[in-house]
């Protein structure tokens, strides 16, 4: 190899190389879009100036209760997708506005702009709407398959408000309409539920009385680190230790090195680590052996950024230009709630 590096580099024979292998694709799955859309984003916005996050309500049309076990994202437009999530909203059922139902609001949020469908959700689907993340994708994923006997439940009552993270900052097809795919796997039964769980202490930070937090510029590694108890992550205190099926990381474009560490009584150990983190190969990671959460765990996460180009404080926030030290992970919960 070094000999054909430093030399010549002639092109081998075509005629024997091996076929090139398929793409991968979920087998099985019902295929929904997301409506065509050109993004826009807000330059006057410090928290998303060259992003837009739009939401997109889709009906899967079940005709009984299912599980999630798969999915595949497809991007219309690779260059600008920075993120997509996927969250499970009752229509029929009672929102945080009284006197409204879940329909309602969504219907009011998509009316508020009529020329363009959907509505804008920086954060999650709307405050007004009680939602449960049931999984997410970032650039690097392909099929995603959810470990045998586990899934993430869906009533016949539900539907989907896709969430979709436009990134515009120096993106080629800037200008250009998306519509993306999205292909979901059902199953009727499964043994155990497959919650989804994300959280973020520096984002959090925002909302805080003496926030947000802030990195400092001009630093090779600044490093930010939170830390929750399995209480607040909203793990019913009274379960039996919790098997951690799979963790994603999110950080975005500054963002060098991320950990998570779980503590139960005197032990502490790390369960995920990612060295060299590239906002473009992000990815689900499965255990082999599940690592445990019990009553007493708490979660401590630091994330490392370079923020060696910035000339202030760096914000956390929605934008690409701003940063997340995001921890998803998704357990196996018992079937009945």
């Amino acid at each position: 190899i070094h000999r054909w590096a430093t030399g010549a580099r002639a092109e081998g024979g075509r005629a024997g190389a091996p076929p090139t292998p398929p793409v991968p694709t979920l087998e099985g799955g019902v295929d929904y879009m997301t409506p065509p859309i050109t993004p826009v984003a807000d330059p006057a916005d410090p928290l998303a100036a060259y992003d837009e996050w739009r939401c997109f309500p889709v009906d899967p049309g079940l005709d009984a209760d299912r599980f999630i076990t798969g999915y595949q994202v497809t991007p219309g437009v690779r260059s600008i997708v920075h993120h997509l999530t996927v969250y499970r909203v009752t229509p029929s059922e009672p929102s945080l506005v009284e006197g409204k139902t879940n329909q309602d609001v969504m219907t009011e949020l998509d009316d508020a702009s009529p020329d363009r469908p959907g509505w804008e959700c920086f954060g999650g689907p709307s405050d007004a709407l009680p939602f449960q993340p049931l999984f997410a994708w970032a650039p690097g994923q392909n099929v995603i398959e959810f470990p045998a006997g586990t899934g993430a439940p869906v009533s016949s009552k539900d539907h989907f408000v896709v969430q979709v993270h436009y990134n515009l900052h120096d993106r080629a097809g800037a200008s250009a309409e998306d519509s993306t795919r999205l292909r979901v796997r059902y199953e009727d039964t499964v043994e155990r539920r497959a919650v989804f769980i994300g959280d973020d202490g520096f984002m959090t930070s925002l909302f805080e009385p003496d926030g947000p937090d802030t990195l400092p510029p001009r630093q090779k590694n600044a490093a930010y680190t939170w830390k929750r108890t399995r209480a607040e992550l909203t793990l019913d205190p009274a379960l039996p230790p919790i098997e951690v099926l799979g963790v994603m990381p999110h950080m975005h474009e500054r963002g060098r090195t991320f950990d998570i560490r779980v503590t139960s009584g005197a032990q502490e150990s790390c369960i995920a680590r990612v060295d060299d983190w590239d906002v473009h190969w992000q990815d689900v990671y499965w255990y082999r052996t599940p690592p445990l959460l019990d009553p007493s765990s708490s979660l401590e996460v630091t994330c490392t950024f370079d923020t060696r180009d910035a000339q202030d404080p760096v914000l956390p926030g929605w934008g690409t230009q701003n940063e997340m030290c995001n921890a998803n992970i998704l357990v196996a919960l018992p079937m009945t709630p």
